[in-house]
């Protein structure tokens, strides 16, 4: 009897451990299925194309790209009836909500090879300042203007074919646009070519028309000025002054002027960010005819603002986001 239920207990215990291992065989299957899918080139694609680009560092630190304007793009997910999709809206820098141009893409992996497609939808003006969900009602796909990418290392390079994009413009020309792309974690390059039936080229030269966007981030500014001659002790001395166009961390000069009348108080700010840590900025102050800042400190970010006091200044910048998705 002793032996028959000592028997059952062993039977009993080794089932009960055959379904621990398969629950943990089950989870650990499941765990890696969803690292794998985190990691996949399509995700990756994705994560490096969302945030706000612009091209105007790099037209200000080389000289490239001087004839084109500069602008910010910024990409954002959207759900389009549950598939995940990215919004790209494009404005001036001097008019950021003002976005002239609304694309969607849309992707999927090609059947023949291990290429990520990216499909164009164009949103016409008239809704370019509607909400997610109706704008996506009025998105109309580019007819063979996809752009097909494919992974190389940590970087994405992409290709239009011009050989299928191709449009009739206003004159009745037909115009075919080609392009060259790499995406990495931080910087998107593109190379443009429209060429009209015939050969004449419409955008950009015989070597194609590069634009180089980098990740670019705004700032909301709460900054404090003591006029020369006041005293730092004296509360009411201090003059609330504001920057004269958009705070970013383009390395830009921006002139500051008092908030309550809108005069220039003669100084600029300029924001550097840090490549390597997000964390930490640089401000430089300058004197209006200066070349070099009389005033250069580095703020770390607090989990909400960047902070810094210096003898003339009190400065207090928040982060900001343009277009936020619905």
């Amino acid at each position: 009897m002793i032996n028959s239920v000592r028997h059952i207990l062993r039977r009993s215990l080794f089932l009960l451990l055959g379904l621990l291992s398969c629950t943990i065989l089950s989870v650990s299957a499941q765990a890696v299925t969803a690292s794998e899918q985190s990691k996949s080139p399509l995700t990756q694609l994705k994560a490096h194309l969302v945030g706000d680009f612009s091209n105007l560092r790099h037209m200000m630190t080389t000289g490239e790209g001087v004839g084109q304007p500069p602008v910010l793009m910024q990409i954002t997910p959207a759900d389009w009836d549950g598939e995940p999709v990215l919004i790209a809206r494009q404005a001036l820098i001097e008019s950021l909500d003002e976005p002239y141009r609304v694309h969607i893409y849309r992707f999927r992996e090609s059947r023949r090879n291990s290429q990520l497609i990216q499909d164009i939808y164009v949103v016409p003006e008239a809704a370019h300042n509607e909400r997610d969900a109706s704008m996506l009602r009025h998105a109309e796909l580019l007819q063979g203007c996809s752009i097909r990418w494919q992974a190389e290392d940590d970087q994405f390079v992409g290709v239009r074919d011009g050989r299928r994009c191709a449009f009739l413009d206003e004159h009745g020309r037909q115009i075919a646009v080609s392009s060259q792309l790499l995406l990495t974690e931080e910087q998107l390059i593109v190379e443009d070519r429209a060429v009209a039936m015939g050969g004449d080229i419409i955008v950009g030269s015989p070597l194609g028309d590069v634009s180089v966007y980098e990740r670019i981030r705004f700032f909301s500014a709460d900054i404090a000025f003591l006029p020369s001659g006041a005293q730092a002790s004296d509360a009411d001395a201090w003059l609330g002054v504001a920057p004269h166009r958009p705070l970013h961390d383009h390395d830009v000069r921006i002139p500051l002027t008092a908030s309550a009348d809108g005069m220039f108080i003669g100084h600029d700010i300029q924001v550097l960010g840090f490549a390597t840590d997000e964390n930490r900025l640089q401000v430089r102050l300058y004197r209006l005819s200066d070349v070099n800042p009389h005033q250069d400190v580095t703020m770390e970010f607090d989990g909400a603002t960047w902070h810094a006091e210096t003898e003339r200044f009190r400065i207090r910048l928040t982060p900001i986001e343009r277009f936020q998705s619905d």
